[in-house]
């Protein structure tokens, strides 16, 4: 059967809405839940997913792929592509999307980070050596000198980007007490490195490569991408981040100089 697509978006009221379905927690629910994506799967037989759970709006299912929430109507065998959004303006899309990659954090592989820091506070991050965000939050985080955290780097895909990987590459390469440098220079868009003589470490393009599939598997869909005790940032919210790490050093020594 030829898959049938649209593409929309749900304005939901939240407030009062009684036809809005809750998340499947009854038997009978849970068994409609099971025959949808049955019927899924010998529908859209090619299509892969992780989890599937009964959605906001009754007749649909919520179908995680690739990072993403697809919506499924089984009585109609259609496929939706879109966000649900509340009347407030909240995609409760996107928020479902960001608590999944959180409940994956404690399965990434922490030996394949650019590690920088050695406090206990973890901060997961994923960035791209393209990213102007992720150049803006590198440099934040450095002028903040945040006590007590570490980062754990992880790049984006970059295969195909010659220039973004020798960057990342040079990052991923340098030893520990010029690694802060080298993960600075390689959001450096306006440097042109002369591929011949970058820096390539035997084990550099595998480990690009592994952290790649780490994004995928979490399902990043923006950088840069934070995930910190649970919650995820997406996208450089200095506000938030602030908020999560506590009083940055800085401010600390600041507040201490004579005035």
């Amino acid at each position: 059967m030829t898959a049938i697509r649209h593409t929309i978006v749900l304005l939901l009221a939240l407030c009062g809405a009684s036809a809005i379905a809750a998340p499947a927690t009854d038997p009978a629910e849970t068994e409609w839940v099971q025959q949808a994506e049955d019927k899924l799967q010998a529908t859209f037989e090619n299509l892969q997913f992780e989890k599937i759970a009964a959605s906001e709006v009754p007749g649909l299912v919520e179908i995680y792929s690739g990072g993403k929430i697809l919506y499924y109507q089984p009585e109609k065998e259609l496929l939706v592509l879109g966000e649900i959004y509340a009347a407030n303006g909240v995609s409760l899309t996107e928020q479902k999307v960001s608590a999944f990659a959180a409940q994956k954090a404690g399965n990434i592989d922490r030996s394949l980070a650019l590690v920088v820091g050695d406090g206990p506070k973890e901060v997961i991050a994923f960035v791209d050596p393209d990213c102007g965000y992720c150049r803006q939050a590198n440099a934040w985080f450095q002028a903040q000198d945040f006590p007590d955290v570490k980062e754990l780097v992880y790049f984006m895909p970059v295969k195909g980007r010659a220039q973004a990987e020798a960057r990342a590459l040079e990052a991923v390469c340098a030893t520990e007490p010029e690694r802060r440098a080298a993960l600075t220079r390689a959001f450096d868009t306006s440097a042109h490195l002369d591929l011949s003589q970058s820096v390539r470490c035997p084990e550099g393009l595998q480990l690009l490569a592994k952290q790649a599939e780490t994004a995928r598997a979490v399902g990043v869909y923006a950088t840069p991408f934070f995930i910190i005790d649970g919650e995820v940032i997406a996208g450089f919210d200095k506000t938030r981040l602030t908020e999560l790490l506590g009083t940055p050093a800085a401010a600390s020594r600041a507040s201490l100089e004579p005035r």
